[in-house]
This record gives structure tokens, sequence and C-alpha cells, in this order.
């Protein structure tokens, strides 16, 4: 979250570096966040703050650098970003930072040319919450398969006496 509210607070346009200790944050950013976005931010953990992150950095039109920090080593910006982060902690009522991003930015599903089956599989599990399938459901599948083996199998022994 703070991410966002650096990428916020700065003007568009200007370079901007960004300090952290967290190695998931900058992984996610550095190495994955593409990715994710190609993906259709599928099965991402904190996706709409990544979501938010990608829109942010894709919009302000400045270069930004991401630079990590080791946490608790007497830096005085990551030492003062805890005790901000801790103070938060203990508020009542949380901060709200907005992570809608506009309409014509968020693309719905994954990029055509990184769709693999296994990809496709887990976004209609995931959209229609599929249930594991039932023991009929089972028999009814190896029916259904073995009566296409069998429809297979003389469609291929018609076409073998043809030349």
């Amino acid at each position: 979250m703070a991410i966002i509210k650096a990428l916020n607070i700065t003007l568009k346009g200007d370079v901007l570096t960004i300090l952290f200790d967290s190695m998931y944050a900058i992984q996610g950013i550095i190495k994955n966040l593409r990715n994710w976005e190609d993906e259709g931010w599928m099965r991402v953990q904190n996706a709409d703050i990544f979501q938010k992150i990608a829109y942010e950095l894709d919009t302000r039109g400045g270069e930004t650098y991401f630079q990590w920090v080791k946490g608790h080593s007497n830096n005085p910006g990551n030492d003062g970003a805890d005790k901000k982060a801790s103070k938060g902690t203990q508020k009542e009522n949380a901060d709200s930072i907005e992570l809608k991003v506009s309409k014509e930015y968020k693309l719905q599903g994954a990029r055509l040319a990184v769709m693999t089956q296994k990809l496709a599989y887990g976004w209609i599990t995931e959209l229609k919450e599929l249930k594991p399938i039932t023991r009929k459901g089972q028999e009814n599948l190896k029916d259904t398969m073995d009566s296409l083996e069998e429809s297979g199998q003389d469609q291929q022994s018609r076409n073998c006496g043809k030349t």
C-alpha cells in the first residue's frame, strides 16, 4: 500500500525511486507484474494492490526505480516507514486507499498469446466455482469417452478401406 501512496504523491512525470524492505513486493513488481497482468491476475495474492501498482506505473509518465533495503538496519527512511506503519496499525479507523483503476485500463481476462489449457481451465473453475466431479459424473464421463472411442474406431476402420 505504501508503494501506491508513493506513486500517488509524486508529480506525474517525475523520476521516482522507491526504497522498501519487502522482497515479496519487489519480486511481485520486478519479476511477476507483467506476467500476472498477461494471465489476467488469476490466483495472485493481493491482485487488487498489484493491479493498482501496474496502473499507476503505466500512467504516471516518469521513470520509476525500485530499490530493496535491508529492514531494521538503521536506514532512516525505512525505520521511519516502519514507525508510521506501526502507528497506522493502532488507528481505530484505517486510512482508505482507492484501489480501483479506470475501466479503459482494466481489461478482463488473460492475453490470448499466453493462454494455455491449464490457464483456461483455472479461469473456468475460478469463475464458475465448479465443484469436484461426482462419482455419477465420473461414470457418465467414462461412458461418453468409451462411446467416442468406439465411434472413432468404427470411423477409422471405414476410412481405412478408402484409398
